[in-house]
């Protein structure tokens, strides 16, 4: 698995139903910096090394990316991939913007469905893959790792008897260069979004 960050796994048939029905009411935020100025949205969060318009994240700068999404059939050797394409199922992610530079944006992304390599394909069909990814990003051979990183898990409400919180992840990707207190600051403002 190319992303980092919390996974959650079930260690029996059994876990595994049950953490399968409470999938629908857990919500996943992932950390990703991606290639270029973000162009879908003026309103800017907070972020150390980039250029930051707004003190906090704002809940209402959410762009919503809402593109159908087909599962390529896989080839053999080849990589299994994902596009935007009206044939599609249905498929929403959320965006907030962290921070910018000429270079790269750094991005807050909750996928509402749960669609194979979602978030990735949707960034890349709006002109932004994340960078260093081997599949949908920019090419670059250099690069050590992909910028996605699963940093939390949030929930409103009391489910499957863990109490209604959000579980951060503990470590940062190895391509993160600001103080991860800005990636906690940006869960804590949009963990009452849910799901």
């Amino acid at each position: 698995r190319l992303t980092s960050g919390i996974c959650i796994l079930a260690t029996s048939k059994a876990g595994a139903r049950r953490l399968t029905a409470l999938l629908p009411d857990i919500s996943k935020l992932y950390l990703a910096r991606v290639c270029g100025r973000w162009a879908h949205s003026s309103l800017l969060g907070k972020c150390c090394d980039c250029e930051p318009v707004a003190k906090k994240p704002r809940t209402d700068s959410w762009f919503t990316v809402s593109e159908p999404l087909l599962l390529q059939k896989h080839k053999e050797g080849q990589p299994l991939t994902t596009v935007v394409d009206s044939s599609g199922k249905a498929a929403t992610t959320k965006v907030l913007l962290l921070g910018a530079s000429d270079e790269s944006s750094l991005l807050m992304c909750q996928p509402v469905t749960g669609r194979t390599h979602q978030i990735r394909a949707h960034l890349q069909h709006l002109g932004h893959p994340i960078a260093g990814d081997p599949v949908y990003g920019d090419g670059q051979a250099d690069a050590v790792e992909i910028c996605l990183h699963a940093v939390a898990y949030t929930w409103k409400k009391d489910v499957g008897g863990l109490p209604g919180r959000h579980l951060l992840s503990t470590g940062c990707p190895k391509w993160w260069t600001e103080p991860w207190a800005v990636v906690q600051e940006a869960v804590e403002s949009v963990g009452a979004l849910g799901g």
